[in-house]
């Protein structure tokens, strides 16, 4: 965990796709890799946590999924999951946000 803190305070923009030791992304994040998306997302929110201490007052993230190869299967609708990724981060950013207020 100190090396992950060590990077952490080097990101300026997050690239987020999930993914697991068995492929380099998940058809469906929340059914296909529950675990990896938890852990992910809790990454996530440490850099957020490290850009407001940084005073960083804009922060980045762009939800980023492809096809075979990275894909499991050709049966995943890219545009569809990036765009459901991108709300389900919005929301918990915005959630994030209410919770840390008293971080700023």
């Amino acid at each position: 965990m100190e090396r992950m803190r060590e990077i952490i305070s080097r990101v300026d923009h997050i690239h987020a796709r999930v993914g697991s030791v068995q492929h380099a992304q998940a058809n469906d994040p929340l059914i296909d890799a529950p675990k990896e998306t938890q852990l992910m997302q809790t990454w996530w929110q440490m850099i957020w946590t490290e850009q407001i201490q940084q005073g960083k007052t804009i922060t980045t993230l762009t939800p980023e999924y492809g096809p075979i190869p990275y894909a499991m299967s050709s049966d995943v609708d890219v545009w569809s999951l990036t765009n459901r990724e991108m709300e389900r981060q919005r929301k918990n950013y915005q959630q994030w946000i209410v919770q840390n207020q008293d971080s700023k």
